[in-house]
C-alpha cells in the first residue's frame, strides 16, 4: 500500500484529498502546518508528499528544502500545491 502525506492548512483541501486517496486504497497521513509536516517526515515513511506552499509556521518551500537536503527523504516525490497566481 502506498503512503501519502498531505500537508495543507486548508481543512477542506485536506479532507477532499484524504477522502479521494483513501477511497483509492492509499494510506494517508495529514499535517495542518509545516512544523507538523516536518515531524511526520521524520517519524513516518512516505511514497509521496502533497505540500502546500503557504503554510503557517514553517512554509512549504522551507519544508521542501529540508526534505530535499535529507539523504533519507530526498527521493520522495513532492507535489507542490498553491493558490498563488504567480511563480
Amino acid at each position: 500500500m502506498h503512503k501519502l502525506l498531505i500537508c495543507d492548512d486548508e481543512i477542506k483541501i485536506r479532507e477532499t484529498l484524504y477522502d479521494y486517496f483513501t477511497a483509492k486504497g492509499y494510506s494517508v497521513s495529514i499535517a495542518e502546518n509545516g512544523k507538523t509536516g516536518a515531524e511526520k517526515t521524520e517519524d513516518e515513511d512516505f511514497d509521496l508528499i502533497i505540500l502546500d506552499v503557504m503554510l503557517p509556521g514553517k512554509d512549504g518551500i522551507s519544508l521542501l528544502k529540508m526534505i530535499k537536503a535529507s539523504e533519507e527523504l530526498r527521493d520522495i516525490p513532492v507535489i507542490m500545491a498553491t493558490a498563488k497566481g504567480t511563480e
